[in-house]
């Protein structure tokens, strides 16, 4: 079981299940803006193949959207283009940074995130997949997924568990994580279904009690946190539903094509590959919940000082405060972050200890980041308190978890 501890996660986290990151994310999303996107269209009583720029895709769902510009003039186009070239031009550490600074691509930037990181948000990334797909041979091999660093923190919440569910609820682990996907609490909810055979909700419950998953920035779609099958207030809110799934947002990939249903006039809406086989086309009536729903989803994400930083800061101050190991995974330690997390002179006990993995950075760079939290928290060099920072490890392998081996390799870093 794990008590006392606070993991801050940070985009290195992710990387491990095939989340982009860093420049990879804003290539990929510059990539998306400047990219076009199959569908089909309705015209004549003939079913036509069509190609759209993905910035036409964006336009028209601002546009059907409701959303404009801080002056409340209407989207263009070409904004999508300049968003596109100012994010490469900027050449900005991160996606938040950039959008940070540039507000005025604030929506763009959100609905690119969401088109760019929700695909990877597969259930199918969270279990072993045939090799040749669909397809199956006397010597079936699967591919398994990279989730090494997930399965150890797993095993540690119920290390001594033994099926007994009460035991589990003693976990009292605490996560504060800036990325925007919800891949670690979706593999925690079916682990935790499938080792103590319940339900989702019955899952949800559970998960609630002995993990605190806070999102900094926010996320691609509602969380366990916020969603509960028995509240009544759940039960009130206007959540749009979709795919047919036992709750909102669900753990599936957005794939941007879907914009080209918001594409037409009415009656020659666009469609995508699969409604072909029933010859559905989008009525003009759908067009308002497509939007509705996706926009819901890009909106979800924010970006720094956005809403409530005092709030939230105040409560992550709460949670630092409580903790005796405070462990940074994937983490950059960039000024702005430290910032969100309230981090501060008096704040820590004598007892608290600081680890982090510090993965290609050198080792100038881990003295550096270690001296600079030292400097944010106001501590003498005379302290007792530990600040360890590792970019090297025993055991560490290229083949390997990274995240996984810095827990088993770093002593006092270990989660239960």
């Amino acid at each position: 079981m794990i008590k006392n501890t606070l993991l801050i996660l940070g985009a290195g986290s992710s990387a491990e299940c095939g989340f982009p990151v860093g420049e990879r994310l804003i290539r990929d999303i510059y990539e998306f803006a400047k990219g076009r996107t199959k569908g089909f269209n309705l015209k004549d009583g003939s079913i036509n193949e069509l190609f759209l720029e993905n910035k036409q895709l964006v336009w028209r769902l601002l546009d059907i959207g409701g959303l404009t510009k801080k002056d409340n003039s209407l989207y263009g186009i070409e904004d999508i283009d300049n968003f596109a070239d100012a994010l490469w031009a900027a050449q900005p550490r991160s996606i938040d940074e950039f959008l940070y600074d540039r507000k005025e691509f604030s929506h763009i930037g959100k609905i690119c995130i969401l088109c760019c990181l929700s695909k990877f948000e597969d259930e199918k990334g969270l279990k072993p997949v045939l090799k040749g797909g669909l397809k199956r041979s006397v010597e079936d091999e699967f591919i398994y997924p990279n989730l090494e660093w997930y399965r150890y923190l797993w095993h540690s919440l119920t290390d001594g568990v033994d099926g007994d569910i009460q035991k589990f609820k003693k976990n009292k682990l605490q996560i504060i994580t800036f990325n925007y996907d919800r891949s670690l609490e979706e593999f925690l909810i079916r682990a935790i279904q499938a080792k103590f055979g319940l339900p989702e909700w019955e899952a949800f419950d559970l998960l609630k009690e002995a993990v605190s998953i806070n999102h900094v920035y926010g996320d691609l779609g509602m969380t366990f946190v916020e969603f509960n099958y028995s509240s009544d207030e759940t039960k009130k809110r206007k959540i749009t539903w979709v795919d047919d799934s036992p709750r909102p947002m669900p753990y599936k990939p957005f794939q941007p094509e879907v914009l080209f249903r918001l594409w037409g006039k009415p009656g020659e809406y666009g469609a995508i590959h699969r409604d072909l086989q029933d010859l559905r086309f989008t009525r003009q009536e759908d067009q308002d919940d497509l939007a509705k729903t996706v926009i819901e989803r890009a909106l979800r994400i924010k970006i720094y000082k956005e809403e409530s930083p005092n709030e939230l800061t105040n409560h992550f101050k709460e949670l630092i405060t409580a903790s005796r190991n405070i462990i940074f995974i994937g983490f950059a330690y960039h000024k702005q972050n430290l910032d969100v997390l309230g981090l501060g002179p008096n704040l820590l006990s004598y007892e608290t200890n600081i680890f982090g993995t510090a993965y290609v950075f050198s080792n100038q760079e881990v003295l550096e980041k270690r001296d600079y939290i030292r400097k944010f928290i106001n501590l003498p060099n005379s302290t007792h308190k530990t600040i360890h920072i590792y970019n090297v490890w025993e055991g560490f392998s290229e083949e390997g978890s990274i995240i996984r081996n810095f827990f088993r390799n770093v002593e006092g870093a270990k989660l239960s």
